[in-house]
């Protein structure tokens, strides 16, 4: 059976400032098999890894219900619609 990776798949969190040559490197040290970052797969493909061949992309705010990518539907257009009508009705 396949030996599971347990590094974590979260970037570190001095990772704000990083670009796509600081990324690989901390890919290719940490071997994740999923990562969970707000980022593209174009920062995977300039590090040769293809996604999801190589590695898993979950989106912590999944752009949209129709990407090609997992993640997680804040609902941001619902969630800002409700705080509009909640500080709509304070004032009323």
């Amino acid at each position: 059976h396949r030996h599971r990776n347990t590094a974590s798949p979260f970037l570190p969190r001095d990772a704000a400032g990083w670009n796509a040559v600081g990324f690989a490197k901390w890919l290719r040290k940490e071997r994740p098999d999923v990562v969970i970052a707000p980022i593209g797969p174009a920062w995977f493909e300039s590090a040769g890894v293809r996604v999801p061949r190589d590695v898993s992309l979950v989106f912590p705010d999944c752009p949209s219900e129709n990407s090609p990518y997992a993640g997680i539907d804040t609902r941001s257009r619902d969630v800002g619609r409700a705080a509009v009508d909640t500080v709509a009705l304070q004032y009323q």
